[in-house]
């Protein structure tokens, strides 16, 4: 006799099933009960749960019949979300049919990028409950869904409760969605949308007409710092706030009272709007940014709450003169020029290198650590003959001779594009740099290190397309711990740019080896006598490194 369906065994999928469900409800249950709501009074579902033929987990109806009439909807989300890009912190998921959809899409987003999905279905929504685990996304503040014939009121609830969570400025749909109930879906959000934006421009009035009105933030001792949390190959400023600045025990100097250091994380997606930074900075008498001033995001801090800006790069913003109290750190005196030229006045004006960011280990080798492009010409620059003969020539000539691009990389551009009559005004420098000019140096630079014999270890991504770099290849650098752990082995780091300012290369602890303007045979030299462990051949190190107590220096000085 046959085995009741009531009585059966559950399968691996009725248990994936069910553990997908109760972790999703646990994290609904934590951030959106009404939603939760929405979705237990829609009823049983009534499907037969299997694994898709590509591994995902579905389910059958009655007679048999795939969910959604696919039997791929792993394989068929990748291939629709082929050519997707996420362009700013939130995205707008339309009416997908598919838990795959969705995770699929998920996974094309970078770790400060969310998502709001809105399933008006809410029994089918329970499906796609069910059929994928989106318990971590729920509760990390990177997933949201709306559901029912409220969710619009659910949305702007949402909305209103996160004032720093961005307003969406992408939609997501599949080539399936219905184009009608999709139409007036984008109606409604945008009709959301558009009160609630109109609310926090009326909230940042009132904060700023307040505080301008009121004392509190001026006299008071606590200090904002804006801090990054997302890793990027050389992007470690918002790393270098944190550690420097607010993961430290508090002090008290002299004179001074004790001084409250808070962060804002503006890659948590709940913390990215300016109406974030504007409540965060409104009650306290400072606030620090790495290379973002006053005049960037003109508006939203109180002009009586200070302003530091730790400047990382050759671009100083400008000095808005109804904030003297305002002041800017170099990380490199070599920008003191661009710093008066932006209208700051010498009193405002700090020097702070980059703090040591790994702990300090003895290698044996030279490292260099740098992300290589395939340098392709894009079609959107090189539409023009002559653009890709611009390009083609400088990846030619940098790989072979990495010298002929010394210092300034817009010097060099310019003078190349003179070389074969390009106009300009019709380039893109900034791809030109970050694709081009920078890879080939960073690729020719290893060639010579190579072909002199020293000792280099190459980590970074786009190597191991290169054959030739295979056996000294360390492979791709994704977190802090790998890149302390990279400079680790090094008695030495290649600086692999053309620039000589300084970098975030220099919070590594390590010797840096950079050009100098003395050639290859000068980088050479200095490299040998680094592997020799000779003193001499480290670059010289700021007089001072980002710090509370340079920080506070700044500010005593209003």
């Amino acid at each position: 006799m046959s085995e009741a369906p009531s009585e059966r065994a559950a399968t691996e999928a009725d248990q994936l099933a069910t553990a997908n469900w109760r972790r999703n409800r646990l994290a609904l249950g934590a951030s959106q009960k009404d939603v939760l709501a929405e979705i237990e009074s829609a009823g049983p579902i009534g499907l037969t749960w299997i694994f898709a033929r590509d591994g995902s987990l579905t389910a059958q109806d009655e007679s048999g019949q795939w969910w959604g009439k696919c039997s791929v909807p792993r394989a068929t989300a990748r291939n629709l979300t082929r050519a997707f890009t996420a362009k700013g912190t939130v995205q707008c998921y339309l009416d997908p049919m598919h838990a795959a959809e969705l995770a699929v899409t998920m996974d094309c987003l970078a770790s400060h990028q969310a998502m709001i999905a809105i399933v008006p279905d809410a029994w089918r929504l329970g499906v796609m409950l069910r059929c994928g685990d989106f318990s971590a996304a729920l509760e990390g503040g990177r997933l949201w869904f709306f559901t029912g014939l409220n969710w619009e009121r659910q949305l702007e609830s949402l909305l209103d409760s996160l004032p720093g969570l961005p307003i969406p400025n992408q939609f997501v749909k599949t080539i399936f969605a219905n184009e009608q109930t999709v139409g007036a879906m984008i109606d409604a959000a945008q009709g959301v949308f558009s009160r609630v934006t109109q609310r926090r421009g009326q909230k940042l009035e009132d904060l700023l007409a307040d505080a301008s009105t009121h004392e509190s933030a001026a006299d008071s001792s606590d200090v904002l710092v804006v801090a990054p949390s997302r890793f990027g190959l050389w992007g470690l400023a918002g790393i270098a706030l944190e550690r420097a600045l607010v993961g430290k025990p508090s002090t008290t100097a002299t004179g001074e009272t004790d001084r409250s250091w808070k962060r804002l994380d503006p890659d948590q997606p709940a913390s990215a709007s300016p109406l974030a930074l504007a409540m965060a900075a409104i009650e306290c008498g400072a606030i620090v940014t790495a290379d973002t001033g006053r005049s960037d995001l003109p508006g939203v801090v109180p002009m009586g709450c200070a302003w530091v800006t730790w400047i990382t790069g050759p671009r100083v913003p400008a000095r808005d003169v109804n904030a003297p109290r305002d002041a800017i750190l170099l990380a490199d005196a070599a920008w003191m020029d661009l710093a008066l030229k932006a209208g700051w006045p010498k009193d405002r004006i700090g020097i702070a290198g980059w703090p040591v960011l790994c702990d300090e280990c003895a290698g044996d080798r030279l490292g260099l650590i740098a992300d290589v492009t395939e340098m392709l010409p894009p079609e959107a620059e090189t539409n023009l003959s002559s653009q890709r003969l611009l390009w083609e020539f400088i990846r030619d000539e940098l790989i072979r001779d990495p010298s002929a691009c010394e210092g300034d990389p817009a010097v060099y551009l310019s003078a190349r594009a003179r070389k074969f009559a390009v106009d300009e005004e019709s380039l893109n420098p900034a791809r030109f740099f970050d694709e081009l000019i920078l890879p080939a140096s960073a690729i020719g630079l290893a060639r010579v290190l190579i072909a002199n014999g020293l000792p280099v270890k190459i980590w970074g991504t786009g190597w191991d397309k290169r054959p030739e770099f295979a056996k000294v290849h360390g492979g791709a650098i994704r977190s802090m711990s790998e890149l302390s752990a990279a400079a680790g082995e090094c008695a030495a780091i290649v600086h692999a740019w053309p620039t000589t300012w300084s970098h975030p290369i220099d919070a590594l602890g390590k010797p840096v080896i950079r050009r100098r303007g003395r050639g290859m045979d000068g980088l050479i030299r200095s490299a040998r006598a680094a592997i020799s462990g000779v003193a001499a051949s480290a670059e010289p190190a700021a007089t001072e490194k980002l710090s509370r107590e340079g920080l506070m220096r700044r500010l005593l000085k209003a």
